[in-house]
């Protein structure tokens, strides 16, 4: 005759167990709405390359850039500037040049 199993050891056998740990995250980012990406005017290129060339390492700002689908807003402080690679590294994120829809210097 077997010992009877302990209370919680009965209990591991009933837990929920997720073998596709993340797909519902997966899922959820595949279908989310996609932001219909934004093409600025020619008055807007011209004021926010303006913006760009007024920035320099160490200004705190606020980007409004185009990434995963989405348009995200970005605050921070300007680390480098990469003018052959047309981007921007502000924090720990790098972002597109391109990709940039407003900036603000803080």
């Amino acid at each position: 005759m077997r010992a009877k199993m302990d209370r919680a050891e009965r209990a591991k056998q009933f837990m929920p167990f997720a073998a596709l740990e993340g797909l519902d995250r997966t899922l959820y980012d595949f279908n989310r709405p996609e932001d219909e990406r934004v093409c600025l005017g020619e008055d807007a290129q011209i004021e926010l390359d303006r913006r760009l060339h007024t920035l320099c390492p160490g200004r705190e700002v606020c980007a409004v850039y185009y990434a995963n689908r989405q348009y995200t807003a970005l605050s921070g402080t300007v680390l480098k500037i990469d003018l052959t690679g047309r981007s921007l590294l502000i924090d720990d994120t790098w972002v597109a040049l391109d990709d940039i829809l407003d900036l603000q210097a803080l």
